[in-house]
């Protein structure tokens, strides 16, 4: 991949899907090995993303409070 810095800022402008990979992270929010893929998405990618592609969606805000609150109090003491 030979490209300039500016070819590569008009390139990433007019991309329907970015990628780039970041590190995870545990539930104290401290980094892991591993890495986590995040996905962007724009222009076409998202119509079809929420008219096609998505499928089902579960919603665990009430799991993840429960974790919250297990930390807060293992915290706590």
């Amino acid at each position: 991949m030979n490209t300039s810095y500016d070819e590569w800022k008009q390139k990433l402008a007019h991309s329907l899907v970015i990628i780039q990979c970041d590190p995870d992270r545990d539930l104290y929010l401290q980094p892991l090995e591993q890495r986590a893929i995040q996905i962007g998405l724009s222009g076409i990618a998202v119509e079809k993303y929420i008219t096609e592609w998505v499928i089902d969606i579960t919603d665990i805000t009430f799991k993840f409070k429960t974790i919250k609150q297990r930390i807060k109090t293992a915290w706590r003491r």
